[in-house]
């Protein structure tokens, strides 16, 4: 039993992985502009593509790569976008809400290592 409910936390990864990109997807194939709606119907151009820019709705989208077979691992790459000046504060920032994410779905992210025998 314990092999199954093992099996099935090792199976959530990927599946949530998944559905997280098909949502994304999804969401950013649907008419309209969120921009457009958040600065209302008689809004000036200018007006939305500075709601637009405050959004971040103007910056590429975020980008996932499948790198290969790591140690008991599938290596992915999630890459988003962010200014040069704090970049290294939202690569942080990224880093830490999926390791609090996993926290509190109760997955957790087991530590390689390897056993040598002489």
């Amino acid at each position: 039993m314990s092999v199954y409910i093992f099996r099935r936390m090792l199976l959530l990864v990927p599946v949530l992985i998944g559905v997280a990109i098909i949502v994304f997807g999804m969401v950013r194939m649907l008419p309209g502009d969120p921009a457009r709606a958040m600065a209302g119907l008689h809004a000036t151009p200018d007006y939305v593509e500075h709601v637009r820019s405050e959004m971040g709705l103007d910056e590429p989208l975020p980008v996932f790569h499948f790198l290969g077979y790591g140690d008991s691992s599938l290596d992915l790459q999630f890459s988003v976008w962010a200014a040069l000046e704090n970049w290294l504060t939202v690569r942080t920032e990224v880093r830490l809400a999926i390791k609090n994410a996993f926290d509190e779905a109760g997955i957790e992210i087991p530590f390689p290592h390897r056993s040598l025998y002489a």
